[in-house]
């Protein structure tokens, strides 16, 4: 059971979740996030510098809530899913040992000689997962076979490729700030692995649309067969909601931001209906925002964004052998879901897609926005014969003082310390 540091960089936040997977499910110690300003809409960062001092705050953790104080050296890393190619490889590898035994060397060779093939123009490889592994062309296993015999393996593997510059910019902003990156996922891999763990399979399908509605952004992400095979991005999110409803409205930004996290979209309609908001006007005449106005800014909002999220949809169909992309269903995800109402919005317009909202199942990390973090959990607490597992292993959170036997997670939650544990990530 380790314990390990994840982070995510979004355009208006960076997020940290310290947890551990306990039977093939993520629990959370503790959550923190911080707002910035120091990316672009498109994921480039803008402001390195300001990024790396936010990331510095970072380093020492403490909850005095739970008693719990962290000091964090390695990380894992949460990348964006902006524009994610996932290629897919067969590969035919003879096993290295003289008796035929298959050991996690003849998987490295295979994961070796792909990561030696050239990424697209201005893409970097960051991960390359096995899917399958046939056995003498006879046995299919979804799981590294390590310990049993056979003459050959052909690999199925998917290589994980995204903008170099996200790759080298987020990685290059954690190790400034002194952290160690040592296992990082892409976000739609993330939501798919997490997806697809018996909590949530019996609620979620294996094939579908992954819509994070963020902030500043919205990507579109194919999942099929619960693999990640491609994402698009468009540059629409809650922010702009925000400023919709502010111009509509003719208020201020935090009025705007208000309106919209306290009330958001409300069609009941109700004998009692007051003011919301009540402003007056430099001629002394008095402004009165009731429900009805916010829902129709609401709605002008989304009579823009659903065309743009039809043709980011639409456009995945390049990633699908065979299929038509626009029936999936979709899960949407973010905080821009968190919207009170958001789904009377969505449901008409999709309903044969047979939408839904996604919904944290771990105590601490409900919120949608975690939602990436508890797949990064998965990702990086077990084997898949990854290229990052195979040549750099995984990154857990060693105790540095006070080790007994029994683990000290539990008791973080049922007995009060006079001082906060302390933590080395």
């Amino acid at each position: 059971m380790e314990n390990l540091a994840c982070f995510e960089i979004t355009t208006s936040c960076v997020r940290l979740l310290v947890g551990y997977q306990l039977n093939g499910q993520p629990v959370t110690i503790l959550t923190k996030e911080a707002p910035h300003n120091f990316l672009n809409a498109d994921g480039t960062i803008r402001d390195m510098d300001g990024l790396v001092e936010l990331l510095k705050s970072f380093t020492t953790i403490s909850d005095e809530a739970a008693r719990v104080k962290f000091t964090i050296k390695t990380a894992c890393l949460l990348y964006p899913s902006v524009g994610l190619n996932v290629f897919i490889n067969d590969r035919n590898q003879m096993t290295s040992a003289a008796d035929g035994t298959i050991s996690n060397i003849d998987f490295k060779n295979v994961l070796n000689q792909l990561q030696k093939e050239s990424a697209p123009s201005g893409y970097k490889i960051l991960d390359i997962v096995p899917d399958s592994f046939c056995l003498d062309g006879r046995t299919t296993v979804a799981e590294p076979p390590v310990g049993k015999k056979a003459g050959n393996i052909i690999m199925r593997c998917r290589t994980f490729a995204l903008p170099s510059s996200i790759v080298h910019g987020y990685k290059n902003a954690m190790e400034r700030a002194g952290f160690r990156v040592e296992k990082s996922a892409v976000a739609a891999y993330a939501y798919s692995e997490l997806l697809k763990s018996p909590q949530y399979k019996a609620d979620y399908p294996n094939n579908y649309l992954l819509v994070d509605f963020g902030a500043n952004t919205t990507s579109v992400s194919l999942i099929g067969g619960n693999a990640a095979y491609g994402s698009v991005l468009f540059s629409r999110g809650s922010e702009q909601l925000t400023r919709q409803i502010m111009s509509k409205l003719n208020i201020t930004y935090d009025e705007a931001r208000l309106l919209k996290e306290n009330y958001g979209y409300d069609e009941r309609k109700i004998s009692y209906d007051p003011a919301l908001l009540s402003k007056m006007r430099p001629d002394g005449q008095k402004d009165i925002i009731k429900q009805e106005n916010i829902n129709e800014a609401i709605i002008s909002y989304f009579n823009d964004y659903f065309p743009l999220l039809d043709n980011a949809i639409s456009s995945l169909g390049r990633f699908a052998s065979g299929g038509d992309v626009n029936k999936l269903p979709i899960i949407v995800t973010g905080g821009g879901s968190k919207l009170n109402g958001f789904e009377n919005i969505l449901f008409p317009r999709y309903q044969q897609n047979n939408p839904k909202l996604f919904k944290g199942l771990t105590l601490g990390a409900r919120d949608p926005r975690f939602g990436g973090l508890l797949g990064l959990i998965k990702t990086s607490s077990v084997f898949h014969g990854s290229l990052q597992e195979l040549f750099q292993g995984v990154v857990s959170v060693a105790r540095q003082e006070n080790k007994e036997p029994e683990s000290k997670v539990k008791k973080l939650f049922t007995k009060r310390k006079e001082t906060p544990e302390e933590d080395e990530l």
